[in-house]
C-alpha cells in the first residue's frame, strides 16, 4: 500500500500471483473476489490480464468496488453522511487512495476500472447497499459490464453502508450475500481476495516466511466468509506457498489444487 508501495505495486503483485496460479490450476475453476479497494483490484486484475493476454478467471465478485477514484457518481453526494463506514467523499479513504495513485491520472482504467474496456470479462456478481457511498460506483460497473454483453448480477442490501455485509458473520445478510456469490460458480471455483494476495505476496518478498501471516489471514477470512459458503481452508491449500529469495517477489511459486 501507499506511500511505501504505490501503484502499480499491488496490481503487479496480484498479476504475478495470478500468472503463477493459472499455470497450475485451470483458470476457469478459479474466481477472484474483492471488496472496496479489493473490488477495484479485482476489476483491474482482469483488465491487466487482458492486456497481457493471460487467461481470465471463471468468475469475479467485485463487491462495492472503488471503481472510480475521481468520485464521479450520484451517491457520493446523496449518500454522504448516510454511509456510516466511508461517511463522505474526501475523507480518510480518499486520502489513502491518493497515496496509492501517487499523482497519476485517476482516470487510468487500471486505477479507476470503470473507465476500462470490459468486453470479454467473466461472469460477475456485484454487492452493495442502499446507503453505500460507492453504490453508484457499483451500479456503473454493473451497467458497463452489461453494455459489454457480460453476464453480471447486482445485489443491493437494504439500509447497508459500505461493505457492511462483511461485518457480522452471523448476520442473515452476510450469509445471503456469500451464498449468492458462491452460487455464481457451481463448479467449485476457489475465490481469492486480491488485496490479500497483494499483501501476502509482499510479505513473502519482505519477510521470506508467512506462518504468522497465514494465522492472521485464516482468522480474518474465516470470519468474513461466513456460513461455509466459500471454503477458505481449501483455497488456502492451493495458494502460494513459498518464494525463492527473500526481498524479491518470485514468479516461481509452489501451488497445489486438491
Amino acid at each position: 500500500m501507499g506511500p511505501d508501495h504505490p501503484y502499480p505495486a499491488a496490481l503487479d503483485d496480484v498479476t504475478t500471483v495470478w500468472r503463477s496460479l493459472s499455470t497450475t490450476t485451470a483458470p476457469r475453476n478459479m474466481a477472484i473476489f474483492g471488496a472496496s479497494a479489493g473490488g477495484n483490484l479485482t476489476l483491474a486484475a482482469v483488465l491487466k490480464a487482458k492486456q497481457e493476454n493471460l487467461p481470465l478467471p471463471g468468475a469475479i465478485g467485485p463487491a462495492t468496488p472503488m471503481s472510480d477514484l475521481t468520485n464521479a457518481g450520484d451517491t457520493f453526494q446523496t449518500n454522504a453522511f448516510l454511509d456510516n463506514v466511508l461517511v463522505a467523499p474526501d475523507g480518510d479513504c480518499d486520502k489513502r487512495a491518493a497515496l496509492y495513485t501517487d499523482g497519476r491520472d485517476a482516470k487510468d482504467p487500471l486505477l479507476s476500472p470503470v473507465y476500462g474496456d470490459m468486453h470479454g470479462f467473466p461472469p460477475a456478481i456485484l454487492t452493495t447497499g442502499t446507503r453505500d457511498l460507492l453504490l453508484s460506483s457499483t451500479v456503473r460497473v454493473h451497467r458497463k459490464l452489461r453494455q459489454a454483453g457480460v453476464e453480471a448480477t447486482l445485489q443491493v442490501f437494504e439500509g447497508q453502508s459500505h461493505a457492511q455485509y462483511l461485518f457480522d458473520p452471523s448476520a442473515p445478510e452476510t450469509k445471503e450475500a456469500f451464498e449468492e456469490i458462491a452460487a455464481l460458480r457451481s463448479t467449485g471455483a476457489t475465490l481469492y481476495e486480491p488485496w490479500l494476495l497483494s499483501n501476502l505476496a509482499r510479505a513473502y518478498a519482505d519477510l521470506g516466511e508467512l506462518d504468522g501471516a497465514w494465522r492472521c489471514i485464516d482468522e480474518a477470512m474465516t470470519a468474513m466468509l461466513a456460513g461455509g459458503a466459500i471454503n477458505w481452508r481449501r483455497g488456502r491449500q492451493s495458494f502460494v506457498r513459498q518464494t525463492k529469495r527473500p526481498g524479491v517477489l518470485s514468479s516461481e511459486v509452489s501451488t497445489s489444487h486438491p
